[in-house]
């Protein structure tokens, strides 16, 4: 652990309090038995890529410029699912330096063969498509071997005959025909050295009907039933026009028939402002559950009464019915994605995972290192903090939260659309640091509720930034003899309220109905950003009232 000496903030405790709006027709808790709720991963889980071993399920998602890379979780049946660590962990074994929020590792597909775990990702702005291998999911996995290929998406398939196929999503063969025209692609990979070797092959050019130019054909996987080898990739863009389709052919290199009823899975023909409502679906691989029926995970987005999505693209679970003829539907055609639904049954003998992976409550003192739920910017957690009886002490850097470099923020995803979050503060002695909560959703949108002191005073302002303009929206003095503050932030459908503390339950209001537009996924780019809102602590070297950071 570093040791600081001065430039330091204490965070004592940080607290959650989640729940979500209610729906008509869906029960509140407890559940009823045998069932279970979507989404099964709430906040920003996107791309879910699963994978089964036995009677063991393991799924990866995407993490973008958030710190370790590729979350990872462990679950027997499909519905609780435990975190069990993350695919990259060490410094420098991918460039993240300078990498935006929404850049960085798109995509991870988990695969598993012969005893040996592989996921596949790209690191957009940095190295490209690369491997990582383990012998458990739990890691240590390897450090990345770089593949060379142009595209994005990639994933591995291992057919019956032990030959190994990568699939990606790619530019398409000749000059494109229009605007988001891609294919994909497919090559032969040596799962021993971890080298393609053999022609690139295009299996899918535009999408299941060229002459509808359908857009941006991706996330492709390949998986086998029955003599069939089936075909499922995302198309439409992965926001309101997302969709999943489907096709089969009897050899793994083609050529792929596509369903006469595509798409297997969409709600972009849906009203998306209706309660209840989920957006986006698409990115989806299918597998065989505990019960030996087919389940498919995808990701989705809950909008909020104005129509924007705070939480980012979550990971969702419906069960794969297959018609007569043989062709997996996830969902028929104008059914909405079901909230709440009979889970898998469990074989005897197998337990499930008992960790609730949306805890509607937690409380987090520090005492002990950062769990796997917890992500930085761009760099280890390790370098930035160190525990102590007091709680988690951050070693403040200059970066502000709107830069592109390695901020002294430790964040959490927030799951639910209506939350509290709440950290308790040491008012820093020494006068260049700030300390405080931040909810944020990218680099241009976020704001900072902080505290600092200045002349034996101890200062508390509430910060916004928004299109990556910062704006202190309230400055207040607090009383001198103040040394540790509660900062909470309330967060409901329609706004983000912010409060203060200085005695055990005696709240007072910082800013109330504040919209919290400015922190939704369409504020930082809409269908071009992948995150969801996360919530933490920051720390930063930064004189009151400079222009370069968010304090």
């Amino acid at each position: 652990m570093p040791e600081f000496v001065n430039a330091y903030a204490v965070f004592e405790r940080l607290e959650y309090d989640g729940s979500d709006a209610p729906v008509a027709g869906m029960s509140t808790s407890p559940l009823p038995q045998g069932h279970f709720r979507n989404p099964v991963l709430s906040g920003a889980h996107p791309d879910p890529s699963i994978c089964r071993v036995g009677d063991d399920y393991y799924l990866a998602t995407s993490t973008f410029a958030l710190f370790p890379g590729i979350t990872l979780h462990h679950s027997r049946d499909l519905v609780h699912w435990d975190p069990i660590g993350s695919a990259i962990t060490r410094a420098g074994s991918l460039h993240y330096a300078g990498l935006p929020v929404t850049r960085g590792l798109f995509a991870p597909a988990l695969s598993h063969h012969a005893g040996r775990f592989y996921l596949v990702c790209t690191m957009v702005g940095g190295e490209g498509n690369f491997v990582v291998t383990a012998e458990r999911a739990e890691g240590p996995w390897s450090e990345p071997t770089v593949l060379g290929f142009e595209g994005i998406d990639p994933a591995l398939y291992f057919d019956a005959d032990g030959n190994a196929w990568m699939l990606n999503n790619g530019a398409p063969p000749g000059a494109p025909q229009y605007r988001g025209h891609r294919a994909i692609w497919q090559q032969a990979f040596d799962p021993q050295s971890l080298q393609l070797f053999g022609p690139r092959r295009v299996l899918l050019d535009g999408g299941v009907d060229i002459s509808k130019q359908p857009v941006w054909i991706e996330g492709p996987h390949l998986f086998q039933r029955g003599d069939w080898t089936y075909l499922c990739a995302a198309e439409g863009g992965t926001s309101e026009q997302h969709s999943q389709v489907v096709l089969r052919s009897r050899c793994a290199t083609g050529p792929f028939e596509p369903w006469s009823r595509n798409p297997t899975l969409t709600q972009r023909d849906l009203d998306g402002s209706v309660p209840g409502a989920v957006t986006c679906t698409g990115h989806a691989e299918l597998v065989i559950g505990p019960d030996g029926q087919w389940w498919a995970v995808f990701l989705g987005c809950r909008p909020l009464p104005e129509g924007h999505w705070l939480l980012g693209r979550e990971t969702f679970l419906l069960p794969v019915s297959w018609t007569d003829d043989g062709w997996p539907q996830i969902l028929p055609a104008g059914q909405r994605v079901q909230l709440q639904l009979p889970a898998p049954r469990l074989p005897m003998g197998v337990s499930p995972a008992t960790t609730d992976p949306n805890p509607a409550r937690w409380q987090a003192d520090f005492l002990s290192a950062p769990g796997p739920q917890w992500m930085t910017l761009r760099t280890p957690a390790e370098v930035l903090w160190r525990t102590s009886a007091q709680g988690l002490v951050l070693r403040a850097t200059p970066c502000a939260l709107h830069e592109l470099g390695e901020p002294a923020t430790l964040l959490r995803r927030m799951q639910h659309q209506r939350f509290s979050l709440t950290a308790t503060v040491q008012v820093p002695h020494d006068p260049a640091v700030v300390a405080g909560l931040t909810l944020f959703q990218n680099e241009q949108q976020h704001d900072l509720i902080s505290l600092q002191r200045r002349h034996g005073r101890t200062q508390l302002r509430l910060s916004r930034c928004d299109a990556g303009v910062v704006q202190a929206l309230v400055e207040r003095e607090l009383p001198a003899h103040v040394e540790r503050v509660a900062l909470r932030a309330r967060v409901d459908e329609h706004h983000v309220h912010y409060e203060l503390s200085t005695q055990a339950h005696e709240w007072q209001t910082v800013a109330s109905e504040l919209s919290h537009r400015s922190l939704s996924v369409q504020a930082a780019g809409n269908g071009n950003h992948f995150t969801g809102l996360m919530g933490g602590v920051h720390a930063q070297l930064a004189a009151w009232g400079s222009t370069d950071h968010s304090a």
